[in-house]
This record gives structure tokens, sequence and C-alpha cells, in this order.
């Protein structure tokens, strides 16, 4: 299920795969119908989400042409959320795009563990956030993506602070360029270490920005999709965490989290605390070599707690080493 519509309601997107000698078969018979939100997708975006995952199996290296997505057909219901007809909203179809590819994904990782790991922070994570600089008075507008983690596969921890699997054309903006051109205070950029995605191999960290507002009067939108269903573990590994994001207002109240808002009027020192997830663990954690769990509770990965009850791993809290197994 995607998370929200926008109204509070589930969206949901299913996907068969049938894989013949001739033939690589995605039907999403069953998808939710189209919505009023802008969360739909039309039928050429959502063939490339499922591209997306059919290359990553058959051969990344290959060049593209037509020839070879020769053998794939995309069934999708006319009027669904991923082949919607006008006048269905779609200024934030990337969301329910990415989504078919994570469904394709998760149905295909069991079946090709060497190319395919477990889920990943899936969002664009998409914020914009106009208003006035504090010292020009000149009108700014901020629209960029957010980087997350990536899940964990087989022979591999999950990339930190990547961006999603359906993001290119935008960029992250650096913090001491946004802060000279923006209205804003960049006042956490940090890893998102929550010790979520255990595994054999650990899913990658999320990340943490927070944005003071140096003006009144700021309007904040953004689109975080997996708030509510988080990023899933594969071959036995855990589930990893959520995105979100919260509202710290100058006095001392939080509002949140929350995963899709639009325009919200953000006041001088009012804070969009924004947090992306880790990727699920790939593989048993209890085989996790020691070492390595004792190298992620010295990173400030995982907690010293966390190893002992997700890996059976007893480590010094002064000294990082192991202590024992408790497997």
């Amino acid at each position: 299920f995607m998370d929200d519509d926008g109204h509070g309601n589930p969206v949901k997107i299913k996907v068969k795969i049938t894989i013949t000698d001739d033939e690589f078969l995605a039907d999403f018979t069953g998808s939710s119908p189209q919505v009023a939100s802008p969360i739909n997708t039309g039928y050429s975006s959502l063939c490339a989400g499922v591209k997306v995952v059919y290359m990553s199996i058959l051969n990344p290296s290959l060049a593209v042409n037509d020839g070879v997505f020769r053998p794939m057909r995309v069934i999708a219901e006319d009027g669904s959320v991923l082949r919607c007809h006008s006048p269905a909203p779609t200024s934030c179809y990337f969301e329910s795009m990415i989504y078919s590819s994570d469904v394709v994904w998760k149905a295909l990782a069991p079946i090709f563990p060497e190319f395919l790991g477990a889920g990943h922070m899936l969002s664009v994570c998409s914020v914009v956030l106009a208003g006035l600089h504090h010292k020009t008075g000149e009108p700014f507008l901020i629209v960029e993506p957010t980087g997350g983690g990536w899940g964990a596969s087989r022979g591999k921890d999950g990339e930190v602070g990547q961006f999603c699997v359906g993001d290119g054309e935008t960029y992250n903006v650096p913090v001491e360029m946004a802060e000279n051109r923006y209205g804003i205070m960049i006042d956490e950029y940090s890893l998102d270490t929550d010790g979520t995605g255990a595994g054999e191999y650990r899913g990658g960290s999320g990340a943490v920005r927070a944005y003071r507002a140096l003006t009144d009067g700021q309007l904040f939108t953004a689109s975080f999709g997996r708030n509510k269903y988080p990023a899933w573990g594969a071959a036995g590994g855990g589930d990893g965490s959520y995105n979100y994001f919260e509202f710290h207002r100058a006095d001392g109240s939080v509002e949140g989290p929350f995963g899709i808002v639009a325009r919200t009027v953000l006041g001088k020192n009012d804070v969009a605390y924004m947090v992306t997830c880790t990727g699920g663990g790939y593989g048993d954690p209890m085989k996790r070599d020691p070492e390595k769990v004792a190298w992620d509770v010295k990173n400030g990965y995982i907690t010293v707690e966390q190893a002992r009850e997700d890996y059976g791993v007893l480590i010094d809290p002064r000294t990082f080493a192991v202590d024992g197994l408790c497997r």
C-alpha cells in the first residue's frame, strides 16, 4: 500500500509477475482506482518504473534500446492510479511510479537474490519551501529531494543517505549554499541512526535535516512516502524504518509526524525537522560478524542494547570490544 492519498486513505498497489521463455509480464490489475490527489501516474511512467527492475535482473550494463524491452509487457487497468486519465492530478506522479517499482522488486527479490536486495527509502521525499530572505527581502524558493537509506543485499550493507530509485534530475543543496541563498538556517544535517534494518548485512541509514525559518510566513510543502509502512527486509533481515517530518515551533510545541502537507506556514524560528528511513536488512542478523556489530556500535549506527537484542552480541560500552555472544 502507498501510505496516503493526501486525505488519509491508503492506496493499493498490486502486481503479478509472470516470466516465460519469451515474455516478462507485469500485471497490475487490482490496483486502486485513480484518486483526487496528485499521486496518480500515467502508463508511460509505470512502464519506466518496471524497466528499472527488469534491467536489474537482465543486465544493467546492456546498451538500452527498444529491442531490450521487447519481451517486457505491462498491464494496468485504465482509470487506475497507475494508468490514470484526465482530469486526474499527477504533479507527484513519481510516488506511485516508484511504488510500482517497489512491488515488482519485492516480488522478484526472493527469485533473484544475486541482483535484488531489501527495500529502500522508496520516496523522493520532495520538499518545497518558499518565503522571503531575511537579509535582502528577496523571495526564495527551495525545491529539492531528500536522501535516505537503501536496503542491504547479499554480501553488502545498504547504502547510506542516497536518493531513491526514482530521482535523477534534482539535487540536494549544500548547507553553505542554502544558508547563503535562502532565508533559513540548517540546525542539523546528519545520519538517521535509528538502528533498524538488522541483518547479516545491515540496512543503510537515512538522513536528518532541520530547516529553521528566519522570516515569518514561509510556506512548506512536502511529500514523504513510506511514512506508515517501513522499508522491508529480505532473506530474514529486519524491516527498516519510516520517512516523516515534524514542525518544531518557536514556542516549544511539536506538530507531527507527517507524511504529506501543503503550504504549512512557518513563522520565524520555527523548524521543519525532516527524517528519512533506514533501509531493510538482509539475512539473519544472528549471522552478522560480531566484529562488524562492534564497529556499528562504535560508530553510532546501533546501540549496545540493539547489538544484544537484534544481533546477540555483547559489546563493552567503553572499549567497544566484543564481550561475548548470546545467540
